[in-house]
């Protein structure tokens, strides 16, 4: 029972990094998304400003007569599609703060909401290499993430359980030491003394010795402590291959995204 309990602390202390790692990772991934969201405001101001530009030069062409209606009302037209694209950014820069906000200020505070953040580390750039196997980032999953550690700790939990279920099916031998003292007098206070001073002392040691006889509940508790050790490995194996799974897909997506930002 102590090393069950043992256990079952250690997959607290799990749970805790496990929601650690998270928080990280989402205040990680929202602040960056809110850079690229800042980025992409800047790219529609700049999108709209061409679009005007253009547009005033068609208005100029037509009217020296080196122009045509039709090209002014599709520049008016594009410039209204980056008034609009322009309004969306701007509502994405807005929702972006707002996710990183609330996980660095969580409440209802109206001063904290109303702030403005303003990302000083700038977009990254792209130097990350593809050449990296995913087999060695699986290998630092398995040691790490924080789900697979408490599988296997549920397992050396089942183990334990297994092992006592098995134990209450054997011959048991127990030996109990007693020591215990009276007093005798007509003063209460004077036969506490006596009774603490252990003046009047009874010793008393048990050896008892049992056999189980047709002891079903063990038995039955033995095949599920044994089921629950299965199922615990079976779990394992499970998230075991989600994980290379994931990891397989981060070594791809990276590969692509660099790849991407490349060619871009």
């Amino acid at each position: 029972e102590q090393r069950e309990a043992e256990i079952v602390w250690e997959k607290q202390v799990e749970r805790h990094r496990e929601t650690r790692h998270a928080l990280l990772l989402s205040v990680h991934d929202s602040y960056w998304d809110l850079v690229a969201a800042i980025e992409e405001l800047g790219v529609a101001e700049n999108n709209l400003a061409l679009g005007r530009e253009q547009a005033l030069q068609n208005e100029r062409r037509l009217e020296f007569g080196v122009g045509t209606e039709v090209e002014v009302l599709q520049a008016e037209a594009t410039v209204a599609m980056r008034e609009e694209e322009l309004l969306l950014a701007e509502v994405n820069v807005r929702g972006s703060a707002d996710l990183l906000k609330a996980m660095l200020y969580p409440g209802v505070d109206p001063a904290t909401w109303n702030a403005e953040i303003r990302p000083v580390t700038p977009l990254p750039e792209a130097r990350t290499t593809t050449d990296q196997a995913w087999e060695q980032s699986l290998v630092v999953a398995l040691e790490h993430r924080p789900e697979l550690r408490q599988q296997r700790l549920e397992i050396d939990a089942s183990e334990v359980r297994l092992a006592r279920a098995s134990s209450s099916r054997r011959p048991g031998l127990a030996l109990n030491l007693s020591s215990s003292a009276r007093g005798f007098d007509g003063d209460s206070s004077e036969a506490f003394e006596e009774a603490a001073g252990f003046d009047f002392p009874t010793h008393r040691a048990e050896l008892a010795f049992d056999i189980p006889i047709g002891n079903r509940t063990a038995r039955h508790a033995v095949n599920a402590a044994r089921v629950g050790v299965r199922s615990a490995r079976l779990a394992y194996d499970q998230i075991e291959s989600r994980v290379a799974a994931e990891v397989r897909d981060a070594v791809r997506q990276l590969r692509y995204q660099f790849e991407a930002v490349r060619a871009a």
